[in-house]
């Protein structure tokens, strides 16, 4: 499972999906597609657990804070 957000930094809005029943190479091809559309930026994590613990491991894309000053 992938969790996607889109960075609408003009407006300072995310939008976030959660992504199943596709393949990192597929979820890559979607987000970029709609990031070019939209003049997003975006970052992709895969959903893990650690010992029980849910968490996510940022796959690519932005790093940090994209609202940042």
């Amino acid at each position: 499972m992938y969790r996607v957000y889109f960075w609408d930094t003009t407006s300072n809005h995310s939008h976030e999906y959660q992504v199943s029943e596709a393949d990192i190479d597929e979820v890559l091809v979607w987000a970029r597609r709609e990031a070019d559309a939209h003049g997003w930026s975006y970052t992709i994590y895969v959903k893990v657990s650690d010992e029980g613990q849910p968490g996510l491991v940022r796959l690519c894309g932005v790093m940090g804070d994209p609202f940042a000053v």
